[in-house]
């Protein structure tokens, strides 16, 4: 089992592609904990830097074959006040380690 990391991203602020975890961390798996109910559909993951946008559905779990090194990164359609998501970061161990929020 891989060791994990919770990031809370901010989503009143984004409106491009945000980092959220930097290049450099390999990424086997990424789960949606929280996906608040206004940003349903505005909101994206990408998988690298070059990653096309994932439609997150609460509770869904993204496995990364080969682990991933690009970075993670979240975008939206909209600017969501007041709202958070909450990912659960698989990360291989050896890897530097994506800091808990």
């Amino acid at each position: 089992m891989a060791p994990y990391a919770k990031k809370v991203v901010d989503l009143s602020a984004i409106l491009n592609k945000d980092e959220v975890i930097p290049p450099g961390v390999d990424i086997p798996d990424v789960t949606i904990l929280r996906l608040p109910d206004a940003a349903k559909d505005g909101v994206f993951l990408h998988v690298g830097q070059g990653g096309d946008p994932i439609d997150l559905i609460q509770g869904m779990s993204i496995r990364i074959t080969p682990p991933e090194s690009g970075g993670l990164y979240v975008s939206s359609d909209a600017a969501f006040a007041g709202q958070k998501l909450s990912l659960l970061i698989g990360y291989v161990s050896g890897s530097p380690q994506p800091m808990n929020e």
